[in-house]
């Protein structure tokens, strides 16, 4: 996971051959290592590997400005999610969906970026980053009464100042 956030790191700063490299060292482990003890105790190591590296993947792209890679990459990693066993804690930490519905909804696809918040929370029930981001999908659709029914959800379930939220920081 060094690599995972070394590379989210480098992308934030906008450092994308930095990130870049740290993916490619995310997949040579994949790759590279033996699993096989692992696998034998049931425990998702290559798909934790994969959603790792296609989230920072699509982190660099998006901050490449390249939006369509980036939700490709999105992709790849909420699907790899999908196939990671329940587990608590989870195998994963968030919900990847959301960060997939945050840029479909950036680059104006809200109908998309909505089924992707409401399958985050799917996932994980009452969280308040995919309640922020249906809130703002139903916002960009002009949908009051959506807007307001996330907005109670959030509030139930944000602690904290909401000013911190962003879709880029899904």
């Amino acid at each position: 996971m060094w690599h995972y956030a070394r590379g989210t790191a480098f992308a934030a700063k906008k450092d994308v051959a930095g990130a870049r490299t740290e993916a490619d060292a995310i997949h040579r482990i994949a790759q590279e290592t033996d699993w096989s003890v692992l696998d034998a105790w049931a425990v998702p190591a290559r798909p934790v590997l994969e959603v790792a590296e296609d989230v920072v993947r699509a982190r660099a792209s998006q901050a490449e400005g390249k939006d369509d890679d980036a939700i490709g990459h999105w992709r790849k990693a909420a699907e790899a999610e999908d196939t990671i066993p329940y587990m608590e804690p989870p195998f994963w930490y968030y919900p990847v969906r959301q960060s997939l519905g945050a840029a479909l909804l950036k680059t104006g696809k809200p109908d998309e970026a909505q089924k992707e918040f409401e399958a985050a929370l799917e996932h994980v029930r009452g969280s308040a980053w995919a309640l922020y981001g249906l809130q703002q999908t139903a916002k960009a659709r002009g949908d009051a009464a959506g807007a307001s029914k996330a907005t109670e959800e959030f509030e139930k379930a944000w602690r904290g100042d909401p000013g911190l939220l962003t879709l880029d920081r899904l």
